[in-house]
C-alpha cells in the first residue's frame, strides 16, 4: 500500500514538474494568444462596446477544439457584450489546437481585452 501510494505521489509530481517545463517553454502562453486572437476576429462588436473592455471567460472544451460551454465571467460590459462575446466564442469553434498537444485544456480562463 506504501509502495503505491509512494509511486502515485512520484507520478504527480513528474505530472506537474512537465507541466512547468511546458509552460516555461511558452508554449502554453504562444496557445492562449492563439486562442484570444481567434475568439477577437470572430468578435461582432456591439455599438455599446467601450473601450477598455475586459471580461473573462470560463470556456469548456472537447478534445478537437469544439466547444461544450461559455459562461462569462466578471465583465465591465453590458448584456449585449457579454452576449457577442459568448457568441464569438462559439463561432471559433473548434478552436485551434495548440502546438504541442500537452498544452490542451479542457477548461480554459481567458480574460478577453479587445484591442480598442
Amino acid at each position: 500500500m506504501k509502495a503505491a501510494q509512494q509511486a502515485e505521489l512520484r507520478r504527480a509530481l513528474e505530472d506537474e514538474e512537465a507541466g512547468e517545463a511546458l509552460a516555461r517553454s511558452g508554449v502554453v502562453d504562444e496557445y492562449r494568444t492563439l486562442l484570444i486572437q481567434t475568439i477577437e476576429r470572430n468578435w461582432k462588436r456591439p455599438p455599446s462596446a467601450r473601450a477598455g473592455l475586459e471580461c473573462t471567460l470560463y470556456v469548456t472544451q472537447a478534445p478537437g477544439g469544439a466547444v461544450l460551454g461559455v459562461k462569462i465571467g466578471d465583465c465591465n460590459g453590458d448584456d449585449a457584450v457579454r452576449d457577442s462575446v459568448s457568441n464569438a466564442v462559439y463561432r471559433s469553434s473548434p478552436l485551434p489546437a495548440p502546438r504541442d498537444a500537452r498544452a490542451f485544456e479542457r477548461r480554459l480562463v481567458i480574460v478577453f481585452k479587445p484591442a480598442e
